[in-house]
């Protein structure tokens, strides 16, 4: 099987400046793309930041994933450059409550999205935890299975489905094998296979 290229971004996310954090998931994109990968994982709530002052910030700061800036932005990225983003993002949801979601997007738009059910520490006084399993996508890398951070504890939800986790993390813990700048070769259909993958805060 031919290798597929994965890129694990690191990116210097700051809190309440979306347009400065999604122009560097951007050239984080286009920099990972350059060199040939084929699914790119973002951070962890990489457009809002991820240490709030309040609830009430996290959610001036929220949108619903329909009509999400940052999902719209990544949908163009992934037509430009002909790959797939796993990333997080801070959702607004239908019942006005917040979460720590992530979304996994290709050329032909939003495919799936996810909220973090298994929150940390501080991150319960301001999101509300989904209920609902990892989703499990068949992608033009392979069949992908997502979740966020704390959420590893619990990948067997989503492997039962057929699914390899990809974690979208924030960088509490990082394996350093995977923060290279050259992206890490996996076979192809199997995006995800072995150690999973994660950001943290730091630019790639």
């Amino acid at each position: 099987m031919d290798p597929i290229q994965v890129a694990v971004a690191q990116l210097a996310i700051t809190v309440a400046e979306p347009d400065a954090n999604r122009q560097a998931a951007a050239d984080a994109v286009a920099e990972a793309a350059a060199v040939g990968a084929r699914l790119v994982v973002l951070p962890e709530l990489c457009d809002s930041g991820y240490v709030f002052d309040s609830a009430d910030e996290a959610r001036s700061l929220a949108a619903p994933a329909a009509d999400s800036a940052t999902l719209r932005q990544w949908h163009d990225l992934a037509a430009r450059h002909g790959l797939v983003i796993v990333g997080g993002f801070c959702e607004l949801g239908a019942d006005g409550r917040t979460y720590n979601s992530a979304a996994l997007v290709d050329a032909s738009g939003t495919q799936a999205v996810y909220r973090k059910a298994h929150l940390w520490d501080k991150e319960k006084l301001v999101f509300t935890p989904g209920d609902a399993a990892p989703p499990v996508v068949d992608t033009e890398v392979g069949r992908v299975a997502v979740m966020v951070c704390y959420d590893l504890g619990g990948p067997q939800r989503c492997v039962r489905g057929g699914g390899r986790p990809v974690p979208d993390r924030a960088g509490r813990v990082l394996d350093q094998r995977l923060a290279h700048r050259r992206p890490r070769q996996l076979p192809a259909g199997r995006a995800g296979a072995g150690r999973p993958a994660h950001g943290a805060h730091r630019r790639l």
